[in-house]
């Protein structure tokens, strides 16, 4: 007879687990772990863990389940596409000929490129660069200079920490640097050494979704507006070194 109760006791509590895990929502989200075409060495797993963990909270606050599907970048949309996944993380720009087909999230991660310079510096703005050498690590970068400042001496580099070294020594005046890489620089070797100025681009990772799933991007900004509201996001940030200044944003 105990053995029988016992039993009973388990199928119900194995029932009544199974029944809650089936009445929450499941969500594929598909993840370039690398996040191309982003660069954000030397943080790329940080803000991978980031990430997931972010789908964590939300999913505990949201009472869903956020499923993660690794995949290429060249695939990511494709799979959004085939309806493979319900939605990806991306930087894609929000525009007006992808509004019809997309919806997007609020950004969860700010990135863009970040004119950075000396802390005793007296350049305030890109106005002051005039005839002054800015620094770029990427061509991304050194197209993106060309296109934004003028009357500047762009010179570029192959390594982040050799263009942040030559700032610092004063052999150039500004560096331009995605904010991501930039800050695992700023909290460390170079803290209250260098500053940044200006946010040239202001982008963002976000949550993407074809027309169909705006259910689940709604169910994304509402847990992102929680996990602000309650300091998760904030203490998510300090835990995986992202520690940006989000004030550059506003």
């Amino acid at each position: 007879m105990k053995k029988f109760v016992y039993t009973l006791v388990i199928l119900l509590l194995t029932g009544c687990s199974f029944s809650n895990n089936s009445y929450k929502k499941i969500y594929k989200i598909g993840i370039d772990s690398f996040f191309y075409p982003n660069d954000f060495a030397p943080l790329n797993s940080n803000v991978y863990g980031f990430s997931q963990e972010l789908l964590l909270e939300i999913s505990k606050l949201e009472n869903i389940v956020f499923e993660k599907i690794s995949n290429n970048w060249d695939s990511l949309f494709d799979n959004l596409d085939e309806k493979k996944v319900d939605g990806v993380f991306s930087s894609k720009d929000e525009w007006n000929f992808n509004e019809n087909k997309f919806n997007f999230s609020n950004v969860f991660l700010p990135i863009g490129a970040a004119l950075v310079v000396n802390a005793n510096s007296d350049i305030k703005s890109p106005k002051d660069l005039s005839k002054k050498i800015v620094a770029v690590s990427s061509n991304e970068m050194n197209i993106f200079a060309k296109q934004h400042l003028s009357n500047v001496i762009v010179k570029e580099y192959l390594s982040k920490k050799e263009s942040l070294e030559e700032l610092y020594v004063n052999y150039v005046d500004a560096v331009i640097m995605d904010i991501i890489p930039l800050t695992a620089f700023l909290n460390d070797v170079y803290y209250k050494k260098l500053k940044v100025i200006k946010i040239l681009n202001k982008k963002g990772l976000k949550l993407i979704t074809l027309n169909q799933q705006k259910e689940l991007v709604d169910i994304f900004n509402r847990g992102l507006k929680k996990m602000k509201r309650k300091k998760i996001y904030q203490k998510l940030l300090k835990k995986w070194d992202l520690n940006i200044d989000l004030k550059l944003f506003d």
